[in-house]
């Protein structure tokens, strides 16, 4: 059994093309389609968590082994990142102050 867009079935209610039990049929139709694409967004969301935490624990892994290697070596430590300048407008007549 088939449904038709959401736009379309609008059109016709307002046209009173489409009586209740008709709707009440598309409706439901509707609801099933959305539990299961958000079933299948759930699923996919979880997929992508789990994806994280093993590239995480990858780069955890690497971290470690760099760090003993850069010790082996005895190699200066990189210097730290620079913070990022925060982003806004910069006031007017800071250097005054």
């Amino acid at each position: 059994m088939g449904t038709e867009p959401a736009r379309e079935l609008l059109k016709k209610w307002k046209l009173r093309n489409l009586t209740v039990e008709m709707a009440t049929g598309h409706t439901l139709q509707h609801l099933v389609m959305l539990y299961e694409a958000d079933k299948q967004a759930n699923i996919q969301c979880l997929q992508i968590i789990s994806a994280l935490g093993e590239i995480e624990t990858s780069l955890r892994s690497l971290r470690h082994d760099v760090d003993a290697l850069i010790a082996h070596t005895s190699m200066p430590l990189p210097p730290p990142p620079k913070p990022k300048p925060k982003r806004g407008r910069p006031r007017k007549n800071a250097s005054k102050l």
